[in-house]
């Protein structure tokens, strides 16, 4: 799963900024990247990581000399958030200090996100995307996708030259996963968070009708809730989507009304394979998120597809990014863009 630290880490790479020579770009181990001061830094040494959406305490921006007229310097109303930017046209994803600044261990292994008192950033979710809850704890799917550049690399491979892999777009919307459990009482339907807490929302609550996930619920609910005789005697059943359009996101994309776009599916806990995911797509009339390429994998596949994304983006002028995915579903990687990342205004409901 994907988890929000403020670690120390290693910076494995220094490279040349190309429009700026007081800058550099320093490429840390987990395959972030941090435009920092020319000879500030060198290959090896060890840094605190301030991820994006890292929001600093006051006292900590200041010990950083990142406080002017009253407030930090950083992204949000506060000037305390750390947001991915463009510094003279290179993206920088992080925030770097010395471990020294903090008189902190160079060598520590520590999660230091509590004991430097750093939260992460949550944005004030929209009253469609919130409800009433009930305990589904057992019965729900957690599910998040890594970053490619930190799993793979020269010391991690998840994807093997050579194995088939699907690449598709990664849709800027919000996560909704829905079906059934023989061993729950009714349907289950959830967001990203609730999901992760073992929650769903309550189908039984009327107030809960305007909640976008109860709302695509219903509106797919003859395609799942079908019972065991038509899933071919499954004991459960987990469709993973995205919810996209209008009113979702600050993509809106270029659809007139919302859509629930499938990813993945999950029958008897168990991924269905790229085949056996377009088969049932097409049997139940489930719309799928858009593929770009089937291949066997390569970097330069990954790297060419993502180089070429002005290209063969789908229905929209905005891109997230794209998802890597073994052929058999098990694995999975994300590459987001640049672009996306510095975007202005950007919202990041889950």
């Amino acid at each position: 799963m994907s988890q929000f630290e403020v670690r120390i880490r290693t910076i494995g790479g220094i490279g040349e900024h190309g429009n700026a020579d007081a800058l550099e770009i320093a490429t840390l181990d987990d395959g972030s990247r941090s435009v920092v001061q020319r000879d500030l830094y060198q290959v090896g040494d060890r840094v605190v990581t301030f991820p994006e959406h890292a929001v600093l305490p006051d006292e900590l921006l200041r010990t950083l000399g990142l406080w002017k007229d009253g407030k930090g310097v950083l992204a949000g109303s506060k000037g305390n958030r750390v947001k991915p930017i463009r510094l003279r046209g290179e993206i920088s994803e992080v925030l770097l200090c010395r471990p020294s600044a903090l008189d902190l261990d160079a060598e520590s292994e520590e999660n230091l996100t509590a004991r430097l008192g750093v939260e992460k950033f949550q944005p004030r979710i929209p009253q469609i995307m919130n409800g009433k809850l009930r305990n589904a704890y057992g019965h729900t799917v957690r599910f998040d996708i890594e970053n490619y550049r930190k799993f793979q690399n020269a010391e991690v491979q998840t994807f093997k030259p050579g194995e088939p892999v699907v690449i598709t777009e990664k849709m800027h919307g919000t996560f909704c996963a829905m079906g059934w459990d023989k061993d729950y009482a009714g349907g289950i339907v959830t967001s990203k968070g609730v999901a992760d807490r073992g929650l769903c929302f309550d189908l039984d609550e009327t107030e809960n009708e305007r909640n976008l996930y109860v709302q695509a619920y219903r509106k797919h609910f003859d395609a799942i809730h079908i019972g065991q005789e038509a899933n071919d005697g499954a004991s459960s059943l987990q469709v993973l989507g995205e919810i996209v359009g209008p009113g979702i996101q600050d993509y809106h994309y270029d659809f007139d009304s919302r859509r629930f776009l499938v990813f993945d599916v999950k029958i008897d806990r168990r991924w269905l394979t790229q085949d056996e995911l377009e088969a049932f797509c097409s049997e139940r009339g489930f719309d799928m998120v858009p593929v770009v390429v089937q291949a066997d994998f390569s970097e330069d596949l990954v790297a060419t597809t993502v180089e070429r994304a002005v290209e063969w983006r789908s229905h929209h002028k905005q891109l997230e990014g794209v998802v890597i995915a073994s052929a058999d579903r098990t694995r999975r990687l994300k590459w987001v863009l640049d672009d996306f990342k510095s975007r202005k205004g950007g919202t990041e409901f889950q």
